[in-house]
């Protein structure tokens, strides 16, 4: 599954330069058709943030990532390696544009109360951290993450043999990831997070009757 693998290679592949007293604003856009696959990279001096993002057609969303504290040379180099980056992020197809895509359900509110834990279905708030995991009808799963503390965790997706099939280590204060679990084998598999030495399981179930996706709500181990 190496298509899981393009937070590293994002990482590794560009160019990025710490933010100076007076940080650049700028809009980088791919030199490409509105209509087919391109990449965005926006950096915003006032949250201190540059956001990268990959489109496939139609301007369909297939991966995103805010790089706190950074900015992006806009060179041919950096150019280059975005266009390689998308090549292969569209190659893999994280989400299959030719599929009927659903509406992710809106954003979970923080808890008010500090220090308190909170379960519901496919979703962790915490004072110093807040998960949520969605999934659609195509079995595709969507992450997301806040990390205000930059806390490590311990991203894993297993089968139902319990078998680790992917592993990602990250610190990102805000994460947002899909994640194609259809080829797993399996009517079932599970998204593992581990985080401040407790770890949260997500049970998924594919329907006998149909091709539907359930999480079932999520289950907290020490």
């Amino acid at each position: 599954m190496r298509n899981l693998f393009l937070s590293a290679l994002l990482l590794q592949s560009l160019s990025l330069g710490a933010y100076a007293q007076s940080a650049p604003q700028a809009d980088l856009r791919a030199d490409a058709d509105s209509s087919g696959p391109q990449w965005r990279v926006l950096t915003d001096a006032r949250s201190r943030n540059t956001r990268v993002q990959f489109f496939g057609k139609d301007q369909v969303l297939l991966y995103e990532e805010d790089v706190p504290e950074k900015w992006i040379r806009q060179n041919k180099r950096n150019q280059r390696r975005l266009n390689k980056l998308l090549a292969a992020i569209t190659a893999h197809q994280l989400v299959i544009t030719r599929l009927k895509t659903e509406e992710m359900p809106a954003e979970p509110v923080r808890a008010a109360q500090p220090l308190t834990t909170e379960m519901h279905e496919g979703e962790v708030i915490k004072a110093s951290y807040q998960f949520h995991v969605t999934i659609n009808s195509a079995g595709k799963v969507r992450l997301a993450v806040n990390n205000p503390e930059s806390l490590r965790y311990k991203i894993e997706i297993a089968d139902y043999r319990d078998k680790i099939v992917y592993q990602e280590f990250t610190s990102h204060e805000q994460y947002r990831r899909y994640f194609d679990v259809s080829p797993v084998i399996g009517d079932t598999a599970k998204v593992i997070l581990t985080i401040d030495e407790k770890r949260f399981v997500y049970n998924i179930r594919r329907e006998q009757r149909g091709s539907a996706y359930t999480v079932d709500p999520v289950i907290a181990k020490r």
